[in-house]
């Protein structure tokens, strides 16, 4: 089944169902490559957020789409 979770993720751009099939199966590979992805979608959206000036250094707060994802106040 990590071949389904594979396809998933790296052709069908669905990680809801990765983790459905992961959650489903209790399969340990594919969990591993689910948080790859996640771990690398998120590292990508914090640089794209510094490079972009959408991340305040002040106090660490970061918005996106208007909403506030993080902060230190």
């Amino acid at each position: 089944m990590d071949s389904v979770v594979r396809l998933n993720l790296e052709h069908l751009n669905n990680p809801e169902e990765a983790v459905h099939v992961v959650q489903e199966t209790k399969s340990i590979e594919g969990a591993k490559m689910v948080a790859r992805q996640v771990h690398h979608f998120f590292v990508s959206s914090c640089k794209g957020s510094l490079e972009g000036g959408l991340v305040n250094s002040s106090n660490g707060l970061a918005v996106f789409d208007s909403g506030v994802v993080g902060g230190t106040n």
